[in-house]
């Protein structure tokens, strides 16, 4: 008999699951640019447009090197 192949698991984008971890990335190193930027991503998707807006402005700061 010929073998099944095994399923490719399939990602499911979940903004919740991964803001956490963006969150813990900027707790770990408030520096993380990228982080900061991808957790406004999360947030906003998320419809917490406040928490977006200040991941953002966060970004804007630590490309100014304030």
């Amino acid at each position: 008999p010929t073998p099944t192949p095994t399923p490719t698991p399939t990602l499911t984008p979940d903004p919740g699951q991964a803001g956490v971890v963006f969150f813990a990335i900027t707790e770990e190193d408030p520096s993380a640019l990228d982080a900061w930027a991808a957790l406004g991503l999360c947030m906003g998707a998320l419809g917490q447009t406040d928490a977006a807006l200040n991941c953002q402005r966060e970004v804007l700061r630590l490309k100014m090197g304030a």
